[in-house]
């Protein structure tokens, strides 16, 4: 067997690995992207349950102590970094996947 002979199946080798690793991540890709949507969906759902506790107990319901509201806007700060945090994350995925 000559050398040419050796690379050209190697080559042929190659290809189809190739091939092979291209359909694992080609299914990978669509399974990713529909975690992420479905974890955009719940996020959204999220947002909006937040903004409704804050309305109910966030720091500008009316009579409350200061120092009570001034707890309930630390708290609140923290849930929104977090948020904020998913937000970008999401974001970026977004934009890997090229969605709306």
């Amino acid at each position: 067997i000559d050398k040419k002979t050796v690379l050209r199946s190697y080559w042929k080798k190659l290809i189809a690995q190739a091939l092979r690793r291209g359909d694992e991540l080609s299914n990978k890709q669509i399974q990713y992207k529909r975690e992420l949507q479905n974890d955009i969906r719940a996020f959204k759902i999220d947002v909006c349950n937040f903004m409704g506790d804050f309305i109910k107990n966030g720091p500008l319901v009316k009579g409350i102590a200061p120092m009570e509201a001034v707890d309930r806007l630390s708290r609140f700060k923290e849930e929104v970094k977090i948020r904020e945090r998913k937000f970008d994350l999401y974001h970026g995925g977004e934009v890997l996947f090229a969605l709306p």
